[in-house]
């Protein structure tokens, strides 16, 4: 149900048709599930602890197959798509923000009351430099 509330939420205010999208801790990627496959994401980046990576990657690649990249070295990076779902370990925030790709949207639902401020504050700057609208 949250989910479903969260996707309402986002295209209410937003539209159907989303640029590319970074989500800080996606639990197994519900939300991105329930964007992708109603919605048009250009891309869907999700960033999150280790463990909820191989979570993630399972269930959406479950659901989507090739269209879920897991990128846990920068080396990855070199062949990323501009489309799709990328699970991308947190170290590699700064490699991807080289890429010069903006976001237009920020998402964290339920996972910053859960981190220590020094956390919080890598992930709001890290936004800022991909230049997060929303």
């Amino acid at each position: 149900m949250r989910q479903a509330y969260y996707r309402y939420q986002i295209v209410s205010k937003m539209g159907s048709s989303l640029g590319r999208v970074l989500e800080i801790g996606a639990g197994y990627g519900m939300l991105c599930a329930a964007l992708m496959a109603r919605d048009c994401p250009e891309q869907y980046v999700i960033v999150d602890l280790p463990e909820n990576m191989i979570l993630e990657w399972f269930y959406l690649g479950a659901i989507f197959g090739e269209r879920v990249s897991l990128v846990i070295r920068e080396a990855d990076l070199v062949r990323l798509r501009t489309d799709g779902i990328v699970i991308l370990a947190p170290w590699l925030l700064p490699a991807f923000a080289a890429l010069g790709r903006p976001v237009q949207l920020g998402i964290n639902t339920m996972s910053f009351q859960h981190m220590t401020l020094t956390n919080v504050a890598y992930y709001l700057r890290w936004l800022e430099a991909l230049q997060a609208q929303h």
